[in-house]
């Protein structure tokens, strides 16, 4: 058996770290973004840390001179952020929901003056509504683990989407009356009409359903669009630590 060579070993080095750049790259990444202030004079908090977990490893940034912070990329998936500093009792707000190419917009973040060493906690409420793309629902891998219909897609989408409807085959899915071809799949970035997903429900990780004012990037459908994307190494790793 012939031994690998220093150069052999590189270049399945640089072979494997393409292959892992690319199967990331079809999972579209967000970002978060909000500000931190004082709760009793509502200045901005200057230099407050912003840390949060990625596949065990930690990591995080600071707010600026005006308080805001921005966080990305991010895989879609739930974080918990922690907000620290010298001056203000520490925050934690879990299970913020990040979704594939849009930016999570969080509420003001309030810090008061550190008196004891406290740490304070508050369950992250995800919006119904999204104030920059009201036509779309999200469904994240909380979300859909908990629907009863989690292993049969079509049905989970038509039974948390209004206007949309499944056949009766469980197949197809009817955006307001539309014909099914009208209707556009995205799965991991590959488009299909044809509504054969190509995947178990169990695989999916997260799924955002456009039933009217289609983004410009999916093109212009008549019916509607299904972004679907299965679960990433960086989910599953969150799940195993308790962090889903």
């Amino acid at each position: 058996m012939k031994k690998l060579t220093n150069k052999g070993i590189a270049v399945l080095t640089v072979l494997a770290s393409l292959i892992i750049s690319f199967s990331a790259s079809a999972i579209g990444t967000g970002e978060i973004q909000g500000r931190v202030i004082d709760s009793i004079t509502l200045e901005p908090v200057i230099g407050a840390t912003v840390s949060y977990y990625v596949a065990g490893t930690l990591q995080g940034t600071v707010t600026d001179v005006e308080g805001y912070y921005k966080i990305k990329p991010l895989y879609p998936g739930r974080y918990d952020l922690t907000f620290g500093s010298i001056t203000f009792t520490n925050r934690v707000i879990k299970g913020v929901v990040v979704s594939s190419e849009k930016i999570t917009f969080m509420d003001d973040v309030l810090m008061s003056v550190n008196k004891l060493v406290t740490v304070v906690v508050i369950e992250y409420r995800d919006k119904l509504i999204d104030p920059a793309d009201p036509t779309a629902n999200h469904l994240g891998i909380d979300d859909i683990k908990r629907d009863p219909n989690h292993l049969s897609p079509m049905t989970l989408i038509s039974t948390t989407s209004p206007g949309v409807v499944a056949s009766p085959d469980g197949q197809q899915l009817y955006f307001r009356g539309e014909r099914s071809e009208a209707t556009m799949y995205i799965v991991d970035g590959v488009k299909t009409r044809n509504g054969m997903l190509g995947i178990p429900g169990s695989a999916i990780g997260h799924i955002t359903v456009y039933t009217g004012g289609v983004p410009a990037k999916y093109g212009d459908f008549t019916g509607g669009v299904v972004v679907i994307e299965t679960q990433s190494y960086f989910d599953i790793v969150s799940q195993r630590r308790g962090g889903l």
